[in-house]
């Protein structure tokens, strides 16, 4: 650690357990800053901040400290190892502080010190000092804090303006002396409305609040507080990490992208109960592994289940004193899940059986934004295709086709030993290119579809199944490649199903119900590309 002497700014190194006594410094950053580089050099004292260091080195040395420690200089921040070092660190060195200095640039005290009027606790709570998010731990983690305004004036104690820091932060007064008390849902609301520079800072001024550590990755972006999450599971049982809402999604994974989806998270409480969980949750490779009712694992994980499942997880947790646990909806097709109706918690609704069965199901770490709301007119496309007599069952396309041919109408008859199947091949790239949001979305390509009817003469049934493809390929790499680049969905006669695309897009497919007799057969199928609101044309 790196400290200041205050009468003289010079810089000392110190090591393990032999750190003096010090006093630290919180405060906003603004221009001219002095660096570690620039306080070795004479040009240090033109820059702006730097008559904020020698204010504060100051009124530490005043105060009796020999030594202070200052963000902007007694870091070296153009070694990586040393920054990631200090920012895992930094929770440690406010708590083991003498005394922290909280500077609030903004404000101006012209009352006499202890008596504060409206106007000035108003002012107070409208610092930026409360905005951002490193001044969060440095709020929390000393033992003692002191308030300054921009003239070095005291204004007051973390203790005597704990009614304006409330107001300011959100953090109950009981918290502000003991933060270890809340529950990750609760601490978690108190970064909702804090911003940083650096959008993976959000997650990194957070490691001590939850005491976790991991590495630093700049340049992953909302990842740092999804890994944040992942870090916290792992050290505790407090499942209100799961209590949080976010309505710009359509389905996600179990984690939140940002604090801001913990900002209704305030007054969430921990409230365990043994028959929810008997054993732990945790991060797999296949999203999060987590126990469930055995009921519903069985039903999500049924051998024939094509159709959407929608069912409520419970979490131990409870807003104040309801006394209700919460719950999120996740909805399960063929074995895969995630979390849908995000931007709400429901409370569970009857008692939990202690009799009930537990198996671990897994939530995929999956995010679907919804797409801005457009104004074009509502459209659907229809199919009406006749096929020939001698189009008969063939089975799974993963035994792979022996040879295939497209006519005019892009109906693909692929001939398995004998036996025929018809592939129908649609791409969205026209629909695509009418919507700049399409355009521009993360995959920068526009879905496939192959369609495949299957006819069994035998049981006299029709199905259709439905393979959606984000690979940009050619059409015939495309057909060759779909048993292992695509998702495939079954759809039974007069059944319909939602599949999901990407960004906000699903698609809705009809089969009618009509009967095949001899002869030709007429095929009904509706395909309706939609968002939340509107629903858009797909090619014809």
């Amino acid at each position: 650690m790196r400290l200041l002497e205050t009468t003289s700014l010079e810089l000392h190194e110190f090591y393990g357990d032999s750190i003096s006594d010090y006093a630290i410094l919180s405060h906003t950053w603004g221009k001219e800053e002095v660096s570690y580089q620039l306080l070795l050099k004479s040009e240090a004292q033109s820059l702006a901040g730097y008559e904020k260091l020698t204010r504060f080195c100051k009124l530490a040395a005043a105060q009796g400290w020999k030594y202070a420690w200052v963000d902007t200089c007694c870091i070296d921040k153009t070694s990586s190892a040393e920054l990631s070092e200090a920012i895992n660190s930094m929770w440690r060195w406010y708590e083991k502080s003498a005394i922290c200095y909280a500077h609030l640039a903004d404000c101006v005290n012209n009352e006499p010190y202890g008596s504060h009027s409206t106007a000035f606790s108003s002012e107070i709570r409208r610092s930026r000092w409360f905005t951002r998010g490193w001044t969060l731990q440095e709020l929390l983690a000393p033992a003692k804090v002191v308030f300054y305004d921009s003239r070095w004036n005291m204004i007051g104690d973390r203790d005597s303006l704990s009614l304006d820091i409330s107001a300011a932060t959100g953090i109950n007064r009981l918290h502000l002396r003991h933060p270890q008390q809340a529950s990750i849902a609760a601490k978690m609301s108190w970064m909702s409305k804090r911003q940083t520079t650096r959008s993976e800072d959000i997650a990194y001024s957070l490691l001590g609040l939850f005491d976790v550590y991991m590495p630093l990755i700049y340049g992953e972006g909302s990842n740092a507080f999804v890994r944040l999450q992942q870090e916290i599971v792992k050290v505790s049982n407090d499942e209100s990490i799961f209590a949080w809402t976010d309505d710009s999604l359509i389905e996600s994974g179990m984690f939140a992208l940002s604090p801001a989806a913990f900002a209704e998270a305030g007054n969430i409480v921990t409230f365990q109960h043994p028959s929810i969980r008997k054993t732990p949750y945790s991060v797999t490779n296949f999203g999060l592994a987590i126990e469930a009712d055995a009921s519903v694992h069985d039903r999500v994980f049924a051998a024939n289940t094509s159709k959407p499942y929608s069912w409520k997880l419970p979490i131990a947790c409870t807003k104040g004193f309801e006394r209700r646990h919460l719950s999120v909806s996740l909805l399960s097709v063929a074995g895969n899940t995630v979390r849908v109706d995000v931007g709400r918690l429901m409370p569970l609704k009857g008692p939990i059986n202690p009799r009930n069965e537990h198996r671990i199901i897994y939530v995929k770490s999956f995010y679907r934004h919804k797409a801005s709301e457009w104004s074009e007119p509502n459209l659907e496309l229809r199919w009406n295709r006749v096929f020939e007599e001698h189009m008969t069952y063939v089975g799974s396309p993963h035994n792979g086709p022996v040879s295939e041919r497209m006519n005019q109408n892009g109906v693909v008859y692929s001939n398995y030993a004998g036996k025929t199947v018809a592939r129908r091949f649609i791409q969205l790239k026209q629909a695509a290119s009418e919507y700049h949001e399409w355009q521009n979305s993360e995959s920068g390509m526009a879905p496939e579809l192959v369609l495949e009817w299957k006819l069994d003469r035998g049981a006299s049934s029709l199905s259709s199944t439905i393979y959606v493809s984000r690979k940009d390929k050619s059409v015939e790499q495309s057909l060759k490649d779909i048993a292992y680049y695509s998702q495939a969905y079954s759809l039974g006669l007069g059944g319909e199903i939602t599949i999901p695309l990407w960004n906000d897009l699903h698609l809705r497919a009809e089969l009618g119900k009509e009967t095949f007799g001899e002869g030709p057969y007429f095929i009904d199928l509706k395909l309706i590309v939609s968002t939340r609101r509107k629903i858009f044309p797909t090619l014809k």
